[in-house]
């Protein structure tokens, strides 16, 4: 049972002519008003006492109640006339050390009274002992969006932060750290032991490891290490950065307006500038009229603003898809029928037709393209059994694919898929005890990682560097969740 003590107020009227300077602005009658405490609880010293008056806050002053009173009668002073609310707190410390942070002892309800020229008006107020409680509270942000290089994982947070573990270019992170100095971070592309943020002012940012192509600019040694991000030059002027992908060792970024730019190994053509090269580790312009970009091993892959599927590189295998295993400096057509994704591996090539299918194209010696077989394919051909795909990722021989009501079908290299069985699959197989999944990342390496509804991670596959974030580096045959 809560203890109570009550007082009563009565307010009598005095005219406005006795209040004097001062009190003009009251602008009517005024009542004087008193507080009667008929029982004051062991330990108060001081009642606080706030009235509301239509628009008006008054706040008489701090009343002192005698130590040890069995009842006291408080002076409110003078207050307006009109409709009132009184709100009081009860302090166990004299009125000198009651400050704006002090906790009360008591607390009154609310009570209320109308306060009017030539009336008498009582209202009762009763206190409840107030014992408030501290609590901590932790906040931590939530994941956003994750991704996969080959040898790491990354996770881009609500709060704009990123989170890495795995081989991340610095040490092996067997669970998630926080990249150093990386704030307003939209998204991210990973490479094989780097990876490029594009924060929200567009501007692109990349750590880890700077391979012999200058993937990390031109401000970072070749074969040396960034821990913390630098930023890539050459890109202003263009408009922000929309998109960006990376392959092992060379990265494309779209910026308004549509225009690619490549930076990092150009050895087989892959920046599709019509060039060959090296070590560009500033970016080059490559074309415009491009919607977004994916990276595999030596090779790029484009979605057009029409909606055409364009690839320019290493094409030793089919990953170009134009019907030939020649390699191309420049975008050729893959498929021209209309698609909304396209994703890259390590060497094969998956899109997601107009109508939700997929196609797939490239090396296929582990049932990476999901036709039924083990062939490799120079053009698309038709992934059997799959419709309603909204997201697709390919790995190093392995394919995923998210569908409508957030379930993953996967098929290739099995021992990948998250399914705990040891065959290649060449056709699509649901990965069981898996739903939810709001988000997808593979890229060209042999690991996965989903985003679920209930904003956990969970990763599978390799996991020798620690890319799979549960504190080990032992393989997982099936989905494991990320130690946040």
């Amino acid at each position: 049972m809560k203890t109570r003590f009550s007082v009563c107020l009565f307010a009598s009227m005095i005219s406005m002519a006795t209040l004097g300077c001062g009190n003009e602005g009251q602008g009517g009658p005024v009542t004087s008003a008193q507080l009667d405490i008929t029982t004051v609880p062991t330990g108060v010293q001081c009642v606080k006492v706030v009235v509301t008056i239509g628009t008006q806050t008054v706040n008489p002053p701090l009343m002192t109640v005698a130590a040890g009173a069995s009842s006291a009668s408080l002076s409110l002073g003078q207050l307006p006339v009109g409709s009132a609310t009184f709100q009081a707190n009860a302090y166990n410390v004299a009125c000198s050390a009651v400050t704006s942070t002090t906790v009360a002892n008591w607390v009154a309800d609310p009570a209320s009274a109308t306060l009017s020229y030539g009336n008498v008006a009582s209202v009762a107020m009763n206190f409840r002992s107030n014992s408030p409680v501290t609590v901590k509270a932790n906040f931590s942000a939530s994941v956003a969006e994750v991704y996969t290089s080959i040898w790491a994982s990354y996770a881009r947070m609500s709060d704009g932060t990123v989170t890495q573990w795995g081989g991340t270019g610095v040490s092996n992170n067997f669970t998630p750290l926080a990249v150093p100095s990386l704030t307003n971070v939209a998204t991210i592309a990973a490479g094989n032991t780097f990876a490029c943020a594009v924060k929200t002012d567009g501007t692109v940012w990349c750590w880890g490891y700077n391979w012999s192509g200058g993937n990390l600019g031109p401000n970072v040694a070749v074969g040396g290490w960034a821990t913390t991000p630098v930023q890539i030059p050459g890109l202003l002027g263009y408009g922000l950065v929309t998109d960006i992908a990376a392959g092992p060792f060379h990265v494309c970024a779209v910026t308004a307006g549509g225009y690619l730019f490549c930076w990092g190994d150009n050895s087989n053509g892959q920046f599709g500038s019509g060039t060959t090269g090296t070590y560009n580790p500033t970016p080059v312009f490559s074309r415009s009229s491009t919607g977004s970009v994916a990276a595999g091993y030596n090779y790029t892959c484009i979605l057009d603003s029409w909606s055409n599927v364009m690839c320019a590189g290493l094409n030793d295998v089919g990953q170009l898809g134009n019907g030939t295993q020649v390699n191309s400096s420049t975008f050729v057509y893959s498929w021209s029928i209309g698609a909304i994704a396209v994703a890259t591996g390590y060497s094969h090539t998956c899109l997601i037709a107009l109508d939700n299918t997929v196609r797939c194209f490239g090396q296929n010696n582990s049932g990476n393209l999901g036709d039924g077989t083990f062939n490799s394919r120079l053009s698309p051909v038709t992934v059997v059994g799959l419709s309603n795909v909204v997201q697709i990722k390919a790995g190093s021989g392995n394919t995923c694919a998210l569908l409508q009501g957030g379930t993953l079908s996967c098929w290739g290299e099995n021992q990948f898929l998250g399914t705990g069985q040891l065959a290649n699959q060449p056709l699509p197989v649901q990965v069981p005890s898996l739903s939810g999944v709001v988000g997808l990342s593979m890229n060209q390496g042999s690991h996965a990682c989903v985003l679920l509804s209930d904003d956990s991670v969970k990763c599978w596959g390799e996991n020798s560097d620690g890319e799979i974030g549960n504190g080990t580096c032992d393989y997982a045959p099936k989905p494991t969740t990320v130690l946040f």
